[in-house]
C-alpha cells in the first residue's frame, strides 16, 4: 500500500508507478560474488599457510577485505528487505529509514574492502621483489600511502559530513547538509574513483615490468603476467563504479531506491536526465570489490595445483635449483626466484652461457650459477 505521510515534504505523484522491485538483481550478484571471493580466500588461505608456510601481512589484508564485503554484503540484503529496489510510494517512514540506514552503512564498507584488497595485492607484490634493487619498489609503497590517505580521508570527511541523522541525509536538496548532494565531497569522491582506477592501471602493469627482466621463457613469463594482471578486470570494475556514483549525488531524486528514467520532482529540471537509481551503483560497487578479491588471491592459490601435480602427476625437477637459487646476488635472479616461489611455478633459468662456449649447464659469470637452471617453488 502506497503510504500518504508526508511529514518528510516528500511529493506524492497523482499516478503512482508500478509497484515491483529492482533490487532482486543487484541481491543475485552480491551472494554470487561473495560465493566466488569467499571460495578464493578460503583456498588462499590454505595455500598460504599449508603449502608456502606463510601467511603475512598482505594475507591479512585480503581476509580485512573479505569480512569488509561480508558485511557490506548483509547490508545491502537487510537494505533489500527493507525496499531498496521498489519505489518510494509503496514503502511507510519507518521501513524508509531502515532501508537508508543499511545503505547507509553498506556505503562505507564499499570503501574498506577495495581499500584492503588493492593495498593487500600491492604488498603481495613487494613480498615478490623481496630486497631486489628495482625502482617499482618506491611506486609500490607510493601506492600503498596514497590509496590509504585517500580513501580513509574520503571515509572520514563523507561520515563526518553527512553525520548520523537519517532524516537530514535522505531528503535531497536539504539545506542542513551537502551531504549526497553536488559539492566539493561528490567532486572529492569522484577524485578518489579516479585515483582508484589508476591504482588498478598500474597494480596491471607492474608485474609485467617485473616479469620482462626476468631470464626465462617465454610460456613462463607470458604465465606469470596471466596470473598476476588480472587487476585489469578490477581496473573495468572501478571505472564501471566511478560513471555510477553520480547516482549518489543527484540534485533531485526522490525516488533513489529504483529505477525510474527521467523522473524528478516538478519544481526543478535536473541538468543530469537518466536512470536515477542507486541500484547500478550497488552493483558497480558489488563488481569491484569482488573482482578486487578474486584477482589478487587467484595468483595465491597456483601453489595448490603445483602440490597436487607433484603428489599425483609426474615427477618434477629436484627443488635443488630452488635452493641454490638463494645464492644468486643479482636483483633479476632474486625476484624470478621469489615469483617462482610465490605463484608455484617451474621457470627455467637461461643462464649466461658465453663463459662455457656454449655448453650446457656452462658457469655463468653474470649469476654465479650454471646454465638453465630452474626457479620452482621449494618443497619441505
Amino acid at each position: 500500500m502506497a503510504t500518504n505521510d508526508s511529514s518528510l515534504g516528500i511529493p506524492l505523484p497523482a499516478k503512482f508507478p508500478p509497484n515491483h522491485n529492482a533490487g532482486h538483481s543487484v541481491l543475485i550478484l552480491v551472494w554470487i560474488l561473495f560465493g566466488v571471493s569467499t571460495a578464493l580466500v578460503a583456498a588462499r588461505a590454505y595455500s598460504k599457510i599449508a603449502i608456502l608456510k606463510r601467511f603475512a601481512t598482505d594475507d591479512l589484508l585480503m581476509s580485512l577485505s573479505w569480512a569488509s564485503t561480508l558485511v557490506y554484503s548483509v547490508a545491502i540484503q537487510l537494505s533489500y528487505h527493507y525496499g531498496l529496489g521498489r519505489h518510494y510510494e509503496y514503502l511507510n517512514i519507518q521501513t524508509s529509514f531502515l532501508l537508508l540506514k543499511w545503505a547507509y552503512i553498506a556505503f562505507a564498507f564499499c570503501i574498506v574492502g577495495p581499500l584492503a584488497g588493492r593495498v593487500s595485492f600491492t604488498l603481495y607484490l613487494l613480498s615478490i621483489v623481496g630486497n631486489a634493487r628495482h625502482g617499482i619498489r618506491y611506486w609500490l609503497w607510493s601506492l600503498v600511502a596514497l590509496q590509504t590517505l585517500i580513501n580513509i580521508t574520503l571515509l572520514t570527511v563523507t561520515y563526518s559530513i553527512c553525520g548520523t541523522d537519517l532524516a537530514i541525509i535522505g531528503i535531497p536538496d536539504s539545506p542542513s547538509t551537502t551531504c549526497f548532494q553536488p559539492s566539493p565531497l561528490s567532486r572529492f569522491s569522484l577524485s578518489a574513483g579516479a585515483v582508484n582506477v589508476a591504482t588498478d592501471a598500474f597494480l596491471t602493469l607492474a608485474p609485467t615490468l617485473l616479469v620482462l627482466r626476468l631470464k626465462t621463457t617465454s610460456t613462463a613469463k607470458l604465465a606469470a603476467i596471466a596470473l598476476l594482471g588480472s587487476s585489469s578486470v578490477a581496473m573495468i570494475a572501478a571505472i564501471y563504479r566511478t560513471i555510477e556514483l553520480r547516482t549518489v549525488f543527484l540534485l533531485d531524486n526522490w525516488d533513489f531506491t529504483c529505477e525510474q528514467p527521467n523522473r524528478r520532482s516538478q519544481h526543478r529540471q535536473s541538468a543530469n536526465p537518466g536512470k536515477d537509481d542507486v541500484i547500478p551503483y550497488f552493483a558497480a560497487a558489488t563488481v569491484e570489490q569482488n573482482i578486487i578479491i578474486i584477482a589478487a588471491s587467484v595468483p595465491t592459490v597456483a601453489p595448490i595445483f603445483k602440490s597436487l601435480k607433484r603428489r599425483y602427476g609426474s615427477t618434477l625437477a629436484s627443488s635443488n635449483a630452488s635452493a641454490s637459487s638463494r645464492q644468486l646476488s643479482h636483483d633479476s635472479a632474486e625476484i624470478q626466484h621469489n615469483m617462482a616461489k610465490a605463484l608455484g611455478m617451474n621457470m627455467p633459468m637461461l643462464g649466461n652461457r658465453s663463459s662455457g662456449k656454449g655448453q650446457p649447464g656452462a658457469y655463468s659469470a653474470a649469476t654465479g650459477v650454471t646454465g638453465d637452471q630452474d626457479y620452482e617453488a621449494d618443497e619441505d
